[in-house]
């Protein structure tokens, strides 16, 4: 009896699915995140992201397939979707139902509610809201087209009024077996005009493939959030023999996709001097500078340096640096070199900021240890740097930390949940313990010459360890097991 009981399911699971013309296994969509300007030349932090058919699950006795959603940029996931195809119906599961999400038995003038009243979007939304008001819409006209010598229902969808949230804030197409030519669950109808509605770029599957003439590039193409924008501002720290200062450096767009990078601060008398231009790449993943005195183009920024490759920074930074990591924060790319900079921190390349030692830092006659401290884009700051030596793009004091010459030990090695620092002699100062990716973790004070740190709600993996004495610092690269 139990036998057959499974050879029965096993067939219902068949039958199902092999009636499915939706999502079979091995299936990809690659979108272009919703809410982005991909029409400019220069795309601002374009991400794409990948949904992949990996295989089959039952829930509330329905056969679904799971749909694995990620980041193309980084790989990460964004979670799993559960798809449940009946006849030329397609819904999803909603975390406590099923909702209608596509009716291809749905004729013109009929409206399609997906959610006809306030609820909470998964992850696969990218809202922005945690309450949707309505998801619903209207089928406006019902043609077919021919892909790949099948012939595809095909309908255009308009929202309806009052509806927060449909595939379009105007008109859309969505075809069976593949879904939205936009995104494959909406977008907010109040969603600027300027800014794109998603974008299939492509799907594929082992009967159809699907190209979309909207889109130019490789379908896993991403682009990165941009450095230079006309009224984008960096706070620069900076140290001359008179003293250390907080100058600014600002781009002005210029002519033939050059812009021209100009300083305001002391070296000039506080008067606005250009400096040079810079120009970016179409997926403003790097940076070139040219100064006004010479025609040389020099790549000062790149975000696609892989761990162990090396970057010429020139001799006032000690030549060719080798990249030690690549981390995402926010989901926004920093490759890290192995290198201390004057103000306690590794140089790095942060994706829509640039170099953490400024734009200028190639400038001959500029800056003596350039530290990107804020940046501004118009009158919104959109980076703060977390160097403990700066506090509201100033400096919190006048002290310079600067890296020590004495001995500084930890154990044991790898550690658990305790760990021990060893200090040459009994001093006051403070330590922090920060992720590869960027947050700190663990900060405390201390006193003594052997300071025990509960390390217990660490994961495992590698930290940095800062120990702060006076106006000096090391940094011990240290690892959980």
């Amino acid at each position: 009896m139990k036998a057959f009981l499974t050879l029965l399911l096993l067939f219902y699971f068949a039958i199902c699915i092999g009636q499915s013309k939706w999502f079979p296994v091995g299936a990809q969509w690659y979108y272009s995140k919703p809410g982005i300007d991909y029409t400019s030349d220069k795309i601002n932090g374009l991400d794409c992201i990948i949904y992949q058919s990996i295989g089959d699950t039952i829930i509330q006795n329905k056969v679904c397939r799971i749909v694995e959603i990620k980041y193309s940029k980084n790989q990460t996931k964004i979670g799993n979707i559960f798809l449940h195809q009946k006849e030329q119906v397609v819904s999803y599961f909603n975390g406590d139902s099923f909702s209608v999400l596509y009716d291809f038995s749905a004729k013109a003038g009929d409206t399609i509610s997906v959610h006809n009243h306030a609820f909470h979007p998964i992850a696969a939304y990218f809202s922005a809201n945690n309450s949707i008001d309505q998801f619903s819409y209207k089928i406006e006209e019902v043609d077919s087209v021919k892909l790949n010598g099948n012939w595809l229902k095909r309908q255009k969808v308009i929202p309806i009024k009052n509806s927060t949230w449909a595939f379009s804030n105007t008109s859309s197409y969505i075809v069976e077996s593949i879904g939205s030519l936009n995104y494959f669950f909406g977008q907010s109808t109040n969603i600027h005009p300027e800014l794109s509605n998603g974008l299939l770029r492509y799907y594929k599957d082992s009967l159809i493939e699907f190209k979309n003439n909207q889109w130019k590039h490789s379908p896993n193409m991403v682009t990165f959030n941009k450095v230079i924008d006309p009224y984008k501002q960096w706070y620069v720290a900076h140290s001359q023999l008179a003293g250390k200062y907080v100058d600014t450096i600002s781009t002005q767009s210029t002519t033939n996709d050059w812009w021209g990078l100009w300083y305001h601060g002391i070296l000039n008398r506080n008067k606005k001097v250009s400096i040079g231009k810079v120009t970016t790449s179409v997926t403003n993943d790097s940076i070139w500078f040219t100064s006004d005195n010479e025609d040389e183009k020099q790549l000062i920024f790149n975000l696609n340096l892989k761990t162990g490759d090396t970057f010429d920074f020139g001799s006032k930074f000690g030549g060719k640096l080798t990249v030690d990591t690549i981390l995402f924060r926010d989901n926004l790319k920093l490759v890290v070199f192995e290198s201390n900079e004057y103000w306690g921190d590794s140089i790095q390349f942060i994706e829509g900021v640039g170099p953490n030692i400024g734009l200028a830092y190639k400038w001959d006659s500029g800056m003596v240890n350039p530290y990107v401290i804020c940046q501004f884009n118009a009158t919104q700051k959109v980076y703060t740097t977390s160097n403990g030596l700066f506090r509201d793009c100033s400096f919190v004091n006048t002290s310079i930390n600067t890296q020590s010459n004495n001995v500084i030990t930890v154990s044991p090695v790898p550690f658990q949940n305790q760990l021990t620092i060893h200090l040459p002699q009994t001093t006051k100062g403070y330590y922090n313990i920060m992720g590869m990716d960027g947050k700190t973790s663990i900060e405390n004070e201390f006193q003594g010459q052997h300071v025990t740190v509960d390390t217990s709600c660490l994961k495992a993996g590698i930290y940095i360890l800062k120990v702060y004495m006076g106006h000096e610092y090391s940094t011990i690269k240290i690892v959980k097991r």
